[in-house]
């Protein structure tokens, strides 16, 4: 695990590339604080989906609302707000390595700084009918183009 303070822009520009998904803990607000805005930045544009709260943290939605531009383009990038913390606490729970889910790597915010894992939207694991239907949906529309917001 990588606190704040050993966060070097350059290295965190590039992992960002690989990552599909940023998703925020609402826990972590004063974390990401910390952390210089141009890295924040990296993270939020290099993403293809980010991940939020509307939440205690409404700065962090704030700044994910405002940077859903992607670096190479116009397009928004997608934000899935989540109000109750099913979607965040069930990406707290790691794939095993033959999920077939789709939506393979995800940067993920923990409350004790950044945990840089490959994560899958689709555990498996503890999860209610609801949730994997609406996890599913977000699934195929990212793949057919389609996914634009969406408030779970």
């Amino acid at each position: 695990m990588l606190n704040s303070k050993q966060f070097k822009g350059f290295y965190l520009s590039i992992i960002c590339f690989h990552y599909d998904i940023l998703a925020v803990h609402p826990n972590i607000t004063r974390e990401i604080n910390k952390i210089q805005d141009r890295y924040i930045e990296f993270l939020e544009l290099n993403a293809r989906v980010i991940l939020c709260t509307k939440g205690k943290s409404m700065d962090i939605y704030e700044r994910a609302k405002v940077l859903r531009k992607s670096r190479f383009s116009n397009v928004d990038i997608p934000l899935i707000v989540d109000d109750g913390g099913v979607l965040m606490r069930s990406v707290f729970k790691v794939c095993p390595n033959n999920c077939k889910c789709g939506i393979k790597n995800i940067l993920l915010f923990e409350d004790n700084g950044v945990v840089f894992s490959k994560f899958h939207l689709l555990t498996g694991y503890e999860m209610d009918v609801d949730f994997l239907i609406k996890s599913i949906k977000i699934k195929q529309s990212i793949k057919n183009g389609t996914f634009d917001m969406m408030y779970l």
